[in-house]
This record gives structure tokens, C-alpha cells and sequence, in this order.
């Protein structure tokens, strides 16, 4: 739960950052005209905005638990930390918390955000 809440404003520092990094290469492109502009920018904001969103979510179903080792021959980092597990429920459970997690707070703050901001 908590690494989900990590995640979770992570992504909303990451948003600010994206923004503007892909407002800068679009600067430093120069493209003819606006329309190229915008449609550059979408490409790039599209490309940031999903590694941040689901790179967690990614991780969680496909690599969490599956490159851990086995009883007798765990992989360590520096021959003194284990790999992450899954719970011994399944990974499901963390998948599930984690993209609960994220998308109930990102709905929360996209409504009290048009609420404050119209």
C-alpha cells in the first residue's frame, strides 16, 4: 500500500516533469508550423506519461517474483539482499492494490482539482 502511494506521487511529480521536458524538445525541434507542434508534443507527453503511469504495473505482472532464484540458490544485489517476492497470495494482489491505488487517487484528484480549478 505504501509503495503504491509512492508510486502514485511519483507520478504526479513526474506529469510536471515530463510537461516540461517534452515542451522543451519541442522547442529545440522547431518545427514549420503549429499544427506540427501539437502533434509532436501529443507523441511525446503520450510517450513519458506511459512509462510513468505503468511502469510499476508492468514491473508487478511480469517481473516481480519470476527472476528471484530459487531455495537454494537465491539472486542477491551484492551477495546480501534478496530479490523482491510476490505476497504468497500471488502477484495478483499487488497488481490489483497497486492499480487500484493509483487510479482511485487520480480520479480524487482529478475531481477536486475541476472543483477548485474550473
Amino acid at each position: 500500500m505504501v509503495g503504491a502511494l509512492l508510486h502514485f506521487l511519483t507520478i504526479l511529480i513526474m506529469t510536471k516533469i515530463n510537461h516540461r521536458v517534452a515542451k522543451l524538445l519541442c522547442d529545440l525541434e522547431r518545427p514549420r508550423t503549429s499544427l506540427a507542434r501539437e502533434n509532436n508534443f501529443t507523441v511525446k507527453m503520450f510517450t513519458f506519461q506511459f512509462f510513468t503511469m505503468f511502469s510499476s504495473i508492468i514491473y508487478i505482472a511480469f517481473f516481480l517474483g519470476r527472476i528471484n532464484g530459487h531455495p537454494s540458490n537465491y539472486v542477491r544485489i551484492a551477495k546480501q539482499w534478496r530479490l523482491e517476492e510476490c505476497h504468497p497470495s500471488g502477484c495478483m494482489t499487488d497488481l490489483f492494490i497497486q492499480m487500484a491505488v493509483v487510479m482511485i487517487l487520480k480520479q480524487i484528484l482529478s475531481s477536486c482539482m475541476e472543483y477548485a480549478v474550473p
